[in-house]
């Protein structure tokens, strides 16, 4: 039994939303710029110590966040408190209606002096986080959004979701509220790309919803939901999807049983993504001609330039490689495991496709919840299966993402084998 410790946490949150008119990113047929707000973006942090341990659980009202902006936070924030790297869990809530924060192809282009003012204001946030901390409770609860909000979008009638709603719940010693932090799996898309203002979209207002009822802090990370989607759309939507949501966060949050200790650790693996073999030379020069000739139909402008001009930059990138005879280097990820307790928080840099989260789960019912969207966002993750059934997110995305080849078929497989084993692991101490 691994030996528990009194538990100290603390919060911050810093206003993070950008003036209008930067671009916003999540759909290639967005028009661009931005036009106006519909609700403000934050970055929350939640900070824990036990024993000597650190964790801080961020969330923030973002897409994705590139690997250059995490390292220049993580360096920011050891550079002001020693806290190592592996030790904070940056996630985004994956909002499709945020500022452009990752290159992605003809999806927005990232304002480099709001980013670099981003990444100061997460650092900064997370370093006041742990310069608050006091004396707490915590304990974990989870429950089940039966309402039907959402859907898996690659099978609509019937495909696999994941209902369940993870809850930590932070506690002063006397039983006040200090934070709430969410786990739920749902893409966050109620705005569609014709939405041109700002907006949290429904993590948003699930988090607004839950400190209006209980206080303190509420945070949200989205999970394996890579083919997860609302299943409404538009202005309407955004409260009929966050309410069923938000009361069944408050339903768990009433029937969780809070400790004054706890045992926090972190395991990390570097991962390996490799990529697919690129396009012959062959290919890649049809391809160009074929968008081309898509981008002068399509007049250059409107959602069908876009997407002509993401496949062109697509095949002159690999064209570009076949001349130096060079082939894409794997992408490096951080596959993480926190432990709090007898809870296990499974992170990764991507949007994972739902059965990856389920498959890991099943490790410890009850016991683990997924994150994706952390440290970084680098692509789709899909498994076997769904390579051979196509469709947008592994036969497609890849494009979008700025890759000039999909994944290497097996990736999930892959993923699933290292997260148990670290699991394993674990639970082999409790």
């Amino acid at each position: 039994m691994k030996k528990e410790f009194p538990v100290r946490a603390g919060t911050a949150r810093t206003e993070i939303t950008p003036p209008i008119g930067v671009d916003l990113s999540g759909y290639a047929a967005r028009e661009n710029p931005s036009k106006g707000i519909n609700d403000p973006l934050f970055t929350k942090a939640l900070a824990l110590e036990a024993g000597g341990e650190v964790i801080v659980l961020v969330a923030s009202d973002l897409v994705g966040l590139s690997p250059q902006s995490v390292h220049r936070i993580r360096q920011d924030v050891f550079s002001r408190t020693t806290v190592l790297s592996e030790r904070l869990l940056l996630t985004c809530t994956h909002t499709h209606s945020g500022p452009a924060t990752v290159a992605l192809r003809e999806c927005g282009t990232p304002d480099d002096t709001y980013v670099r003012k981003l990444e100061g204001a997460i650092a900064s946030n997370i370093v006041q986080a742990l310069d608050s901390l006091q004396s707490a409770r915590i304990g974990f609860g989870h429950g089940q959004v039966m309402a039907p909000v959402f859907l898996n979008r690659r099978q609509p009638d019937g495909g696999v979701v994941d209902p369940e709603v993870v809850v930590l719940r932070v506690d002063t010693e006397d039983g006040s509220p200090i934070a709430t932090w969410i786990n739920f799996t749902c893409h966050a898309v109620v705005w569609s790309g014709e939405n041109l203002n700002i907006s949290a979209d429904f993590p948003g207002a699930v988090a607004a919803l839950v400190e209006q009822k209980i206080g303190g802090l509420a945070l949200f990370s989205n999970g394996a939901c890579g083919d997860i989607n609302p299943n409404a759309r538009g202005s309407d939507a955004i409260a009929s999807v966050a309410t069923p949501i938000a009361d069944e966060v408050l339903r768990v949050w009433g029937a969780i049983k809070t400790s004054p200790t706890a045992s926090l650790a972190v395991d990390r693996e570097l991962f390996s993504i490799p990529f697919a073999p690129l396009m012959d030379r062959c290919e890649a020069e049809e391809q160009l001609r074929t968008w081309q000739k898509a981008l002068e139909e399509a007049s250059g402008v409107g959602v069908h330039g876009r997407i002509a001009r993401a496949h062109i930059q697509m095949a002159e990138a690999v064209l570009a490689l076949h001349r130096k005879g060079q082939t894409p280097a794997a992408l490096e990820a951080d596959l993480k495991v926190t432990s709090i307790g007898d809870h296990f928080l499974v992170s990764f840099p991507g949007e994972v496709l739902v059965q990856i989260g389920l498959c890991l789960k099943e490790e410890a019912p009850g016991r683990v919840a997924f994150l994706g969207y952390t440290d970084g966002c680098l692509g789709y993750i899909p498994l076997s299966e769904d390579f051979q059934k196509g469709g947008y997110e592994p036969a497609a995305a890849w494009v979008y993402y700025g890759h000039n080849a999909p994944f290497e078929v097996g990736v999930g497989e892959r993923l699933v084998k290292s997260a148990r084993e670290m699991l394993k692991q674990r639970l082999a101490e409790r």
